[in-house]
Parts: structure tokens; C-alpha cells; sequence
């Protein structure tokens, strides 16, 4: 499938998520039974979820991503490496996310040490 393919269909997926609602909830929202790590994030529903959320959030800026987050509380600890991931530009995230999620905690958006017990006891 082309890309200009692709970006039509997640547009037309996009419009029909939207007609009963102003925003497409994050993930969590979306599918509360699915856990973070799941492989159905990589692949079928999940993974075109995402790939819909990741189209209609591109043109957020930054002040309005915080907008959708705060209004899209509580976020799970399992997913705020990922939220943290559109909250701080340029950081490696992967390598050490408790920058992202010490910023968060900043916002108002997560809790700092549930964040680390959950991370020590190996994310679960």
C-alpha cells in the first residue's frame, strides 16, 4: 500500500472516529484491556490505532497535547514513557525515561516515585 493510500484511509478511519466525539481518546482509552507491552499494539487493530493517533495528533503543538493529556487523566504508569515521548523534544526516552516522566510530574500529569516503583519492580 502507498503512503498517499495509507493516509487516506487512516483519514477516512479518523472522520468516522470523530463523528460522536471532539477527539480520539489515547490509547488507554480506547482499549483499557490491552496492556502497554502488548504485542496488539504492534500489529492489526492496535498497531492501526495508533498509527490513526500518531496522524490526527502530528499537527498538535505542544501546548495542545498538553491540553489533550491533562484532559485525558489518569494516565496509566505504564504508558507515560510514551506520553512523556510528545512532551519532551530531543530526548532519549528509551535510554532513561525518567526525565520525560520527572517532567511530566511538572505538569501535573503523573506521580514521579509510582513511576519508579512500578519501573523497579520490572513494569508490572
Amino acid at each position: 500500500m502507498t503512503e498517499e493510500r495509507t493516509n487516506r484511509l487512516l483519514d477516512d478511519h479518523i472522520r468516522g472516529e470523530l463523528q460522536n466525539r471532539d477527539s480520539l481518546p489515547p490509547p488507554w482509552k480506547k482499549y483499557p484491556d490491552m496492556e502497554r507491552f502488548s504485542s496488539f499494539w504492534r500489529m492489526g487493530d492496535g498497531e492501526w490505532y495508533l498509527m490513526m493517533w500518531f496522524r490526527w495528533t502530528e499537527k498538535f503543538n505542544q501546548d495542545q497535547m498538553l491540553d489533550y493529556f491533562r484532559l485525558n487523566q489518569p494516565i496509566p504508569v505504564s504508558w507515560l514513557d510514551w506520553v512523556s515521548a510528545f512532551m519532551i523534544e530531543g530526548a532519549d526516552l528509551w535510554e532513561d525515561p525518567e526525565p520525560g516522566i520527572r517532567r511530566l510530574e511538572e505538569l501535573g500529569l503523573a506521580d514521579l516515585l509510582a513511576w519508579r516503583e512500578w519501573w523497579d519492580r520490572g513494569g508490572k
